[in-house]
């Protein structure tokens, strides 16, 4: 059986979210991928947030990056800075990491993509979350299934999800990312079946960490990176 990928949730290891030291925690700690949140400014600038607040409709990247201003948007910002997907890339892009950018609006995605482009990191980079308007890169969407895609509407309705996943098959997209509670077995093979991959957020107990592997999934999201790396080395 092929082991799925670890993927460091943004916030691992006990770090605060969204941060370099999120980062570099989930890279130390022996991931494949690491997830952040994805935001944009007024004057386009894709950053690391994961709260959608009105403010970053009207504001420029530097004005939000006042300390004033920046620590009225979280505690956690009074001693750093908010981190651009640019400053991310510049400090991890020496590493053989890749990227699950989760775009919290469909207005970050083009920021987003813009930055990835210069920085010549397409094969390395992942969209989950608002991904509606992503057409050219679909090949590196992992759609997000909704909630009630679980095991339940699977028993009920094959039918319905099975030719949702075709067309996404069809239409070029990489896979499905989904709750873990919603993953069942027959799901996961189908969708291996007609060349969907298929990631699973966010496992944190041990317990659950085994289920999800031997299922067979593609990537696993937590913030125990060190516990899930444990369970696959052995």
């Amino acid at each position: 059986m092929k082991l799925p990928d670890i993927t460091a949730h943004t916030g691992c290891m006990g770090t605060p979210d969204n941060t370099l030291e999120s980062s570099l925690a989930g890279i130390k700690a022996g991931a494949g991928l690491i997830e952040v949140d994805i935001q944009s400014t007024r004057d386009g600038i894709a950053f690391l947030f994961h709260d959608e607040l009105p403010i970053f409709l009207t504001s420029t990247f530097s004005e939000l990056n006042h300390p004033e201003l920046r620590q009225s948007l979280s505690p956690i910002y009074k001693d750093r800075e908010l981190v651009t997907l640019e400053q991310l890339f510049e400090a991890t892009m020496g590493t053989d990491i890749r990227y699950n950018l989760d775009l919290k609006t469909e207005e970050a995605a083009f920021p987003a993509i813009e930055v990835m482009e210069l920085m010549g990191m397409t094969q390395r980079v992942f969209f989950t979350g608002n991904t509606q308007t992503i057409e050219h890169y679909r090949n590196r969407v992992v759609w997000n299934t909704p909630e009630e895609w679980g095991a339940s509407l699977w028993m009920k309705n094959r039918e319905l999800v099975k030719q949702k996943c075709d067309n996404l098959a069809q239409k070029g997209y990489f896979g499905l990312n989904m709750d873990y509670r919603t993953c069942c077995q027959e799901l996961v093979d189908y969708a291996h079946e007609i060349g969907l991959a298929v990631w699973v957020y966010t496992v944190d107990d041990p317990a659950n960490q085994k289920n999800i592997i031997q299922m067979g999934v593609d990537a696993i999201t937590t913030r125990q990176v060190d516990t899930l790396r444990t369970l696959l080395e052995v």
